[in-house]
C-alpha cells in the first residue's frame, strides 16, 4: 500500500495532495456519521465538504476566519501537513529558484527545511552564463538535489514555482535541447536517493529561494547555516 501512495504522490502536485488528503479526511468525517449518528452522505456531500475544507484553509491564511472556526481549522491545516509529509514519505523539502537578468548572469537560491518546515540549509550563487529561463530553473534544481546529496538527506521532495520543468520532471520528457539534456541529468540524480518527488508551488510560497536567486552577488556560491537562515527575512 506505501509503494503506491508513493507512486501516486509522485505524479500529484502540492494542490493535489492537498486534495486528495481533505478527501480522504471528509470521507472519514461521513464514516463517523453514518457509525455513530447512523445518518448515510451522498458523494456529493464528500465534495461539498472537502471545498468547505479547502475554502476555510485558504481564509486561514488569509487571517480572515473568527477566532472559534481559526483553530478548528488550525487543526486541520496541521494535520494536512503531517499526512502531507507521511504520505509524501519525504524526509527534507529542497525549494528552489533561478533568477536571469540580462548582463547580470543567472542566480540560483535552494532552502532546504525539514517536515515541520524549520530551516536546515540554504545555497546561493551567481553564475555569469546567460540561460534561457526555464533551463536556469532546471539547473537550480539540479543544484538543490547535488546539495541535499551532498548533505546526505535520502527522502526528499523538490519545489519549484517553474511549471515547465515539473512537467518535464513527471512526465520524463526526453531531447536534445539545452533544457532536455539538464532534465536528463535531474533523473539520472534519482538514483542517488531512496526517494524523490517534485512539486509545483507558486511563487508565494517559493519566496525564500527566489529572494537567494534575485540577491546573491557574483562568486563561487554562499552556503548558509540554519542559524544563518533564521536571521533573515523574506
Amino acid at each position: 500500500m506505501r509503494e503506491w501512495v508513493e507512486d501516486v504522490m509522485r505524479e500529484l502536485d502540492e494542490q493535489e495532495i492537498t486534495v486528495f488528503i481533505l478527501g480522504v479526511w471528509a470521507m472519514w468525517e461521513m464514516r463517523n456519521k453514518v457509525v455513530f449518528e447512523n445518518k448515510v452522505v451522498q458523494i456529493d456531500g464528500i465534495v461539498k465538504r472537502v471545498r468547505e475544507l479547502m475554502r476555510e484553509m485558504d481564509e486561514l491564511e488569509e487571517g480572515c476566519l473568527q477566532s472559534a472556526e481559526k483553530g478548528k481549522s488550525r487543526v486541520i491545516a496541521q494535520g494536512v501537513a503531517e499526512q502531507r509529509r507521511i504520505l509524501g514519505g519525504y524526509e527534507v523539502v529542497v525549494s528552489v529558484d533561478a533568477g536571469v537578468k540580462e548582463g547580470m548572469g543567472m542566480g540560483i537560491g535552494v532552502i532546504c527545511r525539514d517536515d515541520t518546515g524549520g530551516v536546515l540549509w540554504g545555497w546561493e550563487e551567481r553564475r555569469r552564463q546567460e540561460f534561457e529561463v526555464r533551463v536556469a530553473e532546471v539547473e537550480a534544481v539540479l543544484v538543490g538535489l547535488r546539495w541535499a546529496m551532498k548533505m546526505k538527506h535520502r527522502r526528499v521532495r523538490v519545489e519549484t514555482d517553474c511549471k515547465d520543468v515539473i512537467e518535464a520532471l513527471q512526465g520524463n520528457t526526453c531531447g536534445r535541447s539545452d533544457f532536455h539534456i539538464v532534465i536528463k541529468e535531474v533523473l539520472d540524480l534519482r538514483s542517488c536517493f531512496d526517494f524523490v518527488t517534485w512539486s509545483h508551488v507558486s511563487r508565494n510560497y517559493n519566496r525564500a529561494a527566489h529572494c537567494l536567486a534575485h540577491s546573491c552577488t557574483l562568486g563561487g556560491g554562499n552556503f548558509l547555516d540554519g542559524s544563518t537562515m533564521q536571521g533573515r527575512s523574506y
